[in-house]
This record gives C-alpha cells, sequence and structure tokens, in this order.
C-alpha cells in the first residue's frame, strides 16, 4: 500500500491522489489517503504559477527510476510527468471523464495505458473517441455507464 499526506492548512502547493482507492484517514492538519500499489497510481501537484502530474507504479511492479516525493511514503517509479496548465487540464478532464463512465474501473488498467493516455492529452488528442478507444484496447469488457 502507498500513503499520500495531504495537508489541510493553506500551503504554497496542494496535492492529490488518484488510483484503486483503500483507506482515507482524516485529523485537523492533513488527510492521508491509502491507495493500492499493485495497480499504477496518479499524484497531482499543483503550485501557483504551475502544474505537474506524476503517473506512477510500484517499485515492485517497475524497478527502474525510483523517486521519492514529499508526502507519498515510499518510493516508486514514474511512468510519465505532464508538466504544464494545459496538459494537467488534458488529463485531469480525461480521468474525470473515465472515472465516471467507467465507475473505477480505469484505475486497474495497466501502467503502459496511462502511458499512452498521457502522450495523448501532452498532443491534445485526448478527444471522448480516442480515449474510449484506447481504454477499450487494453480492456474491451470494460463497461461504460
Amino acid at each position: 500500500m502507498i500513503s499520500v499526506l495531504i495537508p489541510s492548512e493553506e500551503n504554497y502547493y496542494h496535492i492529490y491522489a488518484e488510483g484503486v482507492f483503500v483507506s482515507k484517514h482524516i485529523d485537523n492538519h492533513q488527510s492521508e489517503i491509502t491507495l493500492d500499489d499493485n495497480y499504477p497510481f496518479i499524484l497531482y501537484y499543483h503550485f501557483p504559477h504551475h502544474a505537474r502530474i506524476y503517473i506512477c507504479c510500484s517499485k515492485e511492479k517497475c524497478s527502474k527510476n525510483l523517486f521519492s516525493l514529499y508526502n507519498v511514503n515510499k518510493e516508486f517509479s514514474i511512468i510519465s510527468i505532464l508538466e504544464g496548465r494545459r496538459s494537467f487540464d488534458r488529463f485531469k478532464r480525461a480521468m474525470d471523464y473515465l472515472n465516471q463512465k467507467t465507475e473505477g474501473e480505469v484505475y486497474k488498467l495497466p501502467a503502459s495505458y496511462f502511458w499512452q493516455l498521457a502522450y495523448l492529452c501532452k498532443k491534445g488528442k485526448n478527444n471522448s473517441y480516442n480515449i474510449e478507444t484506447l481504454t477499450k484496447r487494453y480492456n474491451y469488457k470494460i463497461k461504460y455507464k
């Protein structure tokens, strides 16, 4: 399991995490989200003048290029990084769309899926047709609402 600490007080940045959700613990100063690290997970960092998304997998699944970031309890590998407001917004919208349409099943797809989805978002090709085609290529049984 991988845990991400999310400060509740005002900092110079905001962090959010998505993946196969296990639990969430909230207290006065921070929240802790626990995700299943058998699947890829996504870290969203938003700073005043830039935004960055890290698409990650556990060191057990992807053992090359290990990183550690502040607020994350374990080392992990980074599959892809999206930088800049436009890429950030495109990827976030794509994940919101997929999460709504697949009821969270998208997070169980392999790391290579998220790498290709990030590429679509970087190039501005993240329309619903391309996203659904890519998703069905990795799991044709995935159900859309």
